[in-house]
């Protein structure tokens, strides 16, 4: 394990070696007692900064926790990369002002992290540098998964993406549907509605109205009056873009033909999500899956499980783009990682949110020759990590 002191510039300062025997300890104890000897060291480094070819998806959230930026993709020699990687945060430093945020990055083809020692205040970076068969998760699992520290660059090997407020803007209809019901019912407007957004209309009704001797006769009334409002119905900021780019149509992937990548997991029924995409200017995706769909609804992960099995990807390699409480909550239990499109709401502190964006403008997504997807933040956007406390 090497540990690197780099001023300013991006020039080593100081070097060392320590022998930590990770890799001869990989299998005693658990998962938390690998972790445990990692973080110890990171902790008494000062580490501010890893690089390495591959960490395990477990320890990338031992990361995100920590806030410690990770660089991943490393490979040449040592010294070389330390100062590529060097180079890369004070280039991001020097244009945000201030300390660079943590993130993954573009991978400086480094095999060891950097410790960015700048000296002055507790700000400053410091850090140490491990070889990836030293800091791969217990299950040996070398391939890389979505819960790298922050959102400088990640990726995943399917995108899973909620709809209405996420990548469609119904906010409109969804509004005068409920509120129409909730003065109909002598209720909340405001509590209804804000209920309702990310839930099935029956898991509404049957909240509201326990009484109700049909609640699923009431739901699909309540939907009818939902798909004959298509007016101001469109794509989030951003929505077309990310979701042209990826190049969903029957498939996602880096040639024609490739297994699909992408899919909508939403509390609409199918009928209501076609006419919705379709008035956004949106097409289906091959993978949706709707409200009929499954048992139970968000905030069960029910629906998110369904789509990564549809996808055939682990639902640990899956990234979720969800905006409501009832949704974020549905993705979490999932296991997958999050990134929560707010619009300027708050969102829950979770390691496994990598990131809290306005909109779907803030975020890229393309294919790579190797069948995944490449997660990035748009340079300049105001994405908020979402360990932020």
């Amino acid at each position: 394990m090497a540990v690197a002191s780099v001023d300013a510039t991006g020039r080593i300062a100081g070097w060392s070696v320590h022998q930590v025997g990770w890799g001869d300890l990989h299998g005693s104890g658990g998962e938390g007692s690998h972790h445990a000897r990692i973080v110890r060291f990171l902790r008494e480094h000062q580490v501010g900064c890893v690089v390495v070819e591959h960490m395990g998806l477990g320890m990338q959230r031992v990361m995100t926790a920590m806030r410690i930026p990770v660089f991943t993709g490393a490979a040449g020699p040592a010294r070389d990369c330390v100062e590529r990687a060097a180079a890369i945060l004070a280039g991001e430093t020097n244009a945000a002002g201030g300390h660079a945020g943590p993130g993954q990055g573009d991978g400086p083809n480094c095999d060891d992290a950097v410790r960015n020692d700048r000296g002055g205040d507790s700000d400053d970076r410091e850090g140490a540098v491990g070889r990836h068969e030293d800091v791969d998760g217990p299950d040996g699992d070398r391939t890389p998964g979505p819960g790298a520290a922050g959102l400088g660059r990640v990726e995943i090997g399917a995108l899973l993406v909620d709809m209405d407020g996420t990548v469609v803007d119904s906010s409109a209809a969804v509004r005068q549907v409920w509120t129409e019901y909730a003065a109909a019912h002598g209720l909340d407007a405001a509590e209804v509605v804000g209920f309702a957004h990310g839930r099935r209309p029956v898991e509404t009704v049957v909240r509201f109205d326990p009484g109700d001797p049909d609640p699923q006769a009431t739901a699909q009334k309540l939907q009818a009056q939902e798909m004959s409002l298509t007016e101001g119905v469109t794509e989030v900021r951003g929505g077309g873009d990310l979701w042209r780019g990826i190049g969903h149509g029957g498939g996602v992937g880096p040639e024609p033909g490739a297994p699909a990548k992408l899919a909508l997991v939403t509390s609409a029924s199918r009928p209501l999500a076609e006419v919705r995409m379709a008035a956004a200017g949106l097409a289906m995706p091959a993978v949706a899956i709707c409200a009929e769909d499954v048992a139970d609804g968000k905030p069960s992960p029910d629906g998110y499980l369904a789509a990564a099995r549809a996808l055939g990807v682990p639902i640990g390699d899956c990234l979720i783009l969800e905006d409501s409480p009832a949704g974020i909550e549905a993705a979490l239990a999932s296991g997958a990682s999050v990134i929560v499109v707010a619009g300027g709401a708050p969102a829950p502190a979770d390691p496994r949110i990598l990131a809290v964006v306005a909109d779907l403008s803030e975020l890229s997504v393309r294919p790579l020759a190797s069948g995944r997807l490449e997660v990035r933040r748009r340079p300049g956007d105001n994405a908020t990590q979402g360990t932020a406390s």
